[in-house]
């Protein structure tokens, strides 16, 4: 729970553009995501944990030599 921050709705905002790119694009990888939503890397962690606290994305590890990781909207 973020508590008494003012990240919530940052954090929402940012989960918003990933839920919308993968409503139109399906099954992305972390680097694509960030290029299409125009989200830095490290806050579409943060709006991918948003959205899976919520249970609206899943995802998994494609790739473990090049560590790529996929998600998708449930």
């Amino acid at each position: 729970m973020l508590g008494e921050t003012n990240l919530g709705p940052f954090i929402g905002k940012e989960a918003g553009k990933i839920w919308r790119t993968l409503e139109i694009w399906g099954e992305v990888d972390v680097l694509s995501l960030s290029r299409l939503s125009r989200i830095v890397e490290h806050d579409v962690f943060t709006a991918v944990g948003w959205l899976a606290r919520e249970g609206k994305v899943d995802g998994a590890i494609s790739n473990i030599d090049e560590k790529k990781i996929l998600f998708w909207l449930k």
